[in-house]
C-alpha cells in the first residue's frame, strides 16, 4: 500500500512466446509428415529405375536430416523459463537444438556431397572410356566423416563455452 492506501499491482512482462509455441509444433509435424511421405515413397518404388538411379539410400539420409534438423524446433521453443523457473532446463534446451538442426543438415548436405562425387567418378570414368562401379558403402565413408567432424565441433562448443539462457531487465518504466 502507499500512503493513500491504494494497493499497485504489479505486472511482469515474461516475454514468452505464447501461442506461438503451438505453431511450430505444428510446422515440425508438417515437416515430418513430408519427410515421412517422402521416405514411404523412396521405399515403395526403389525398384523403379528413376529412384535406383537416385541412389535411395541418400534420399533415406536426407529424409532423416530433414526430421532431426526440423526437431531443433521443439527445443527452441522450450527454452524459456518463467521468473524463478528452471533456468537449467531452459539452458539445456537452448544448447539441443544447435546440435538437432546441425546434425539434420550435416546429415542432409553430407549426403548430397556423397551423391555428386560417386556421380563425378562415374562420369570421369565414362569419358575415359571405363566402366567403374562406385558403391554406395564407399560414399557412406564422405557421410561419416563429416557427420564425426560437426560432432566433434559441437562436443567442444558444449564442454568449453554452453549456450545460457539467461533473462535480463531491459528497461523499466512506472506507471
Amino acid at each position: 500500500m502507499d500512503e493513500s492506501g491504494s494497493t499497485r499491482c504489479v505486472t511482469v512482462e515474461q516475454n514468452l512466446i505464447g501461442g506461438l509455441e503451438y505453431m511450430g509444433y505444428v510446422l515440425v509435424a508438417i515437416s515430418w509428415s513430408m519427410s515421412l511421405g517422402y521416405l514411404a515413397w523412396v521405399m515403395l518404388n526403389r525398384k523403379n529405375s528413376v529412384v535406383k538411379i537416385s541412389q535411395p539410400e541418400f534420399l533415406v539420409m536426407m529424409c532423416v536430416g530433414a526430421m532431426i534438423s526440423s526437431s531443433a524446433i521443439i527445443p527452441w521453443s522450450n527454452a524459456q523459463a518463467s521468473v524463478g523457473g528452471d533456468v537449467d532446463a531452459a539452458s539445456r534446451n537452448c544448447m539441443t537444438w544447435p546440435w538437432l538442426y546441425s546434425i539434420g543438415w550435416t546429415l542432409m548436405f553430407s549426403s548430397l556431397t556423397a551423391k555428386s562425387v560417386r556421380l563425378n567418378k562415374v562420369a570421369t570414368n565414362s569419358m575415359n572410356m571405363q566402366r567403374k562401379t562406385v558403391n554406395a558403402k564407399d560414399m557412406y565413408f564422405i557421410v561419416v566423416i563429416v557427420l564425426l567432424l560437426d560432432i566433434a565441433i559441437l562436443t567442444a562448443w558444449t564442454v568449453v563455452d554452453p549456450l545460457q539462457w539467461t533473462r535480463s531487465v531491459v528497461g523499466t518504466s512506472v506507471a
